[in-house]
């Protein structure tokens, strides 16, 4: 079997602050040789100053960058460049005075320029690089005198010709229209067929399915995840992606939020699968996507300008007068479970639009269909119930089993007493109904939870070596390191093999997808005497788990993964598990460093 390459870049426990302020707390991002690896992530979620320490622009505080496995370091543009590190930066830096001769050359010029035969030589391979993007102008232009979108093109062709084996692409598609964003697709696109590496630094997910073939996530100066395009789900790397989507009122600032919004243009918000609309400052509609139509049972093709006030009444809105008088009084609010025609669920959510000088400039609602998610409460709550019950009847059925087998004793001594026939057919009469009820009672243990774990024993150490080996071929996937520490001594629980062997599956498989290429995972076992139990603890070197959510993360049907096959119902299981063992279950989390879960178990 052929050796997997090294990836050509690794960023590790990358660090930079400005001041009091954190860009950078801990980011980890590799890059493999021919791949297009998208960065995304909304407005100062740190981007930009990750490429700019690639480049040479900034200085990292704190965290080592690795090239062909091999440490390095930019102190400066120069050097970057001299390790094969291009960069497209959204700023232009290009010299307005000179031409597009002169910028896409500037500073590798021989000092025999002037000279006409090399003057032809360099304009003909400009000429053959703009060629290449499909841009035809006039080289002896200033560049001052071009459009913004041929600017942007003769920077790019600037960068391209130092024929960089890392490109980085810094959020240029604001500057170019759809035909020149296909020119620029074009030539990345051959880029990695040329199995050169570059990073598309991107807001627009949009972009990222288009050509990309991994994706990370950053917020808040942490990475969130990092997942191959193909797997991903579009709806959960929004979510992940952008505070807008769902959380805007655990933001921690407001003009972050407006500011990414503003940047996404009518038909970008018209594509969201959230449901969005847009009032003027007078509270009337102005714009509203498909998804805002399609939850709130519209046909129309758009949704008409009249005031939000009578358009919530024709749609029977609960609660219509609350949302109004919030609406005017230009208040950030959300409502839960709101109701639309007595049919639909929904989440509310409204807030103040406003411009850089904080005036107010209209309203934005988001609307999200949770019909199924309050159905879904509803059957839970009606499952703990019926849980409750079945625990109770387990309860009785216990009590019930011990005078029921003393009874079943006696009949056994009066049927050796010799009773005449009478007796004997009347003894027999209680015996068979004292085996119905030893039916019944059977049926009432089935019915609880608690009995559906067996009282096997299990040795812990194997059946984690065990687990191990068959996640096997996904360890070495990403050529992670696993450590194991178990005891020598044998620890032995009571339950059922196959259930643990899923908890610790799926902790194990939460480790791998949250490290990156060459992680850490360690999985040790240790004897807790002074509580009587077998302790496991998982521990990864991934992303950690976001504050923010960490009293969720065992919620059913929450995730904040990004791929398709996520159900959020692994870690949910594995509290079921736990708890069906009669153990506990917890973790410590770290954003952008480690996490720990550690599974307790009484020791059989």
């Amino acid at each position: 079997m052929k050796e997997p390459r090294l990836p050509l870049l690794q960023m590790k426990n990358i660090h930079l602050s400005f001041g009091e302020v954190a860009a950078l707390k801990g980011v980890d991002f590799d890059l493999c040789a021919g791949e297009i690896h998208a960065l995304v992530g909304e407005r100062r979620s740190g981007k930009s100053s990750l490429v700019k320490i690639l480049s040479g622009d900034l200085r990292r505080q704190k965290g080592t960058i690795l090239l062909e496995g091999r440490e390095v370091d930019f102190p400066t543009p120069r050097a970057a460049i001299r390790h094969g590190i291009g960069i497209v930066y959204q700023n232009l830096s290009l010299i307005p005075t000179l031409n597009a001769v002169d910028n896409i050359s500037l500073g590798r010029l021989p000092k025999v320029w002037l000279r006409p035969r090399f003057s032809a030589e360099v304009k003909e391979r400009c000429r053959k690089l703009l060629a290449e993007l499909d841009v035809h102008m006039a080289l002896d232009t200033p560049v001052g005198r071009l459009s913004l979108a041929e600017q942007q093109m003769v920077e790019i062709a600037r960068v391209v010709s130092l024929e960089p084996d890392i490109l980085v692409v810094d959020e240029i598609s604001s500057r170019l229209n759809t035909e020149e964003m296909d020119q620029v697709f074009r030539l990345l696109t051959e880029y990695r067929r040329r199995d050169k590496a570059i990073i598309y630094v991107s807001t627009s997910v949009d972009e990222v399915f288009k050509f990309a073939d991994r994706v990370t996530v950053l917020k808040n100066g942490q990475r969130r995840g990092t997942e191959r395009v193909r797997d991903l789900d579009r709806f959960k790397l929004l979510k992940l992606a952008y505070s807008f989507m769902f959380n805007i009122e655990e933001s921690e600032g407001q003009n972050q939020q407006l500011t990414l919004i503003k940047r996404y243009n009518e038909s970008i918000i018209s594509d969201l699968p959230v449901g969005v609309i847009i009032l003027d400052t007078d509270n009337r509609i102005y714009l509203s996507n498909q998804a805002a139509r399609r939850i709130l049972g519209s046909d129309e093709r758009s949704l008409p300008c009249v005031p939000i006030g009578e358009q919530l009444a024709a749609w029977h809105v609960s609660e219509a007068g609350d949302i109004c008088e919030k609406i005017v009084g230009r208040e950030r609010h959300s409502w839960e479970g709101i109701t639309v025609n007595d049919e639909r669920f929904l989440l509310l959510k409204s807030f103040p639009l406003q411009d850089e000088d904080y005036r107010f400039t209209g309203t934005i609602l988001m609307l999200e269909d949770v019909s199924m998610d309050h159905f879904v409460k509803e059957y839970l709550l009606r499952a703990e119930k019926i849980a409750s019950i079945a625990e109770l009847a387990a309860g009785v059925a216990h009590e019930i089993n011990n005078p029921l087998g003393i009874i079943q004793n006696y009949v056994e001594l009066l049927k050796l007493k010799g009773l005449d026939g009478d007796g004997k057919e009347k003894l027999g009469k209680i015996e068979n109904e004292l085996s119905r009820i030893v039916a019944i009672v059977g049926s009432l243990l089935s019915f609880s939870r608690v009995s559906q774990v067996d009282g096997r024993t299990v040795n812990l150490g194997e059946l984690l070596g065990e687990v191990i080996l068959l996640l096997g071929h996904k360890l070495n996937q990403k050529r992670l390191t696993v450590r194991t520490s178990f005891t020598e001594q044998p620890l032995i629980v009571s339950g059922e093999e196959n259930k643990l062997k899923q908890l610790f599956m799926n902790l194990v498989m939460n480790s791998v997808e949250a490290v990156l290429d060459r992680g850490l995972i360690e999985v040790a076992l240790e004897r807790k005497d002074e509580e009587g139990c077998a302790e496991v603890t998982v521990m990864d070197n991934g992303y950690g788990i976001p504050r923010e959510i960490q009293d969720r993360i065992f919620t059913p049907f929450f995730s904040t993964k990004m791929t398709k096959t996520n159900t959020g119902l692994g870690l949910s299981i594995c509290q079921h598990i736990v708890e069906a063992h009669r153990g506990t279950i917890s973790f410590e989390s770290v954003p952008g460093s480690k996490t720990c879960f550690t599974v307790k178990l009484p020791l059989a």
